[in-house]
């Protein structure tokens, strides 16, 4: 699978959106991001931090909006569970 090509700008910048449908895993380290999430989670990472252990952004860095986002959408998720 190729990876898609993002825009450059910032999250939350709301100026462009990512093009095509969001990633959903890194093909470069081979990582889905809900496995990434749960690591997060377990191990108590931040953000930041989970991004760094999963591996993911190390090749192309097409992943890391996504990645990041979806990390992000998972850690709201987790706290409102509580």
């Amino acid at each position: 699978m190729a990876c898609t090509v993002h825009s450059s700008l910032p999250l939350g910048s709301g100026d462009v959106p990512p093009l095509g449908r969001p990633m959903t895993r890194c093909e470069c380290a081979g990582i889905a991001f809900d496995e990434a999430a749960r690591r997060m989670q377990a191990e108590g990472l931040a953000l930041e931090q989970a991004v760094r252990r999963s591996g993911c952004g190390r090749n192309c860095e097409a992943c890391l909006p996504d990645l990041r986002r979806h990390l992000a959408q998972a850690a709201a998720a987790a706290s409102v569970r509580g």
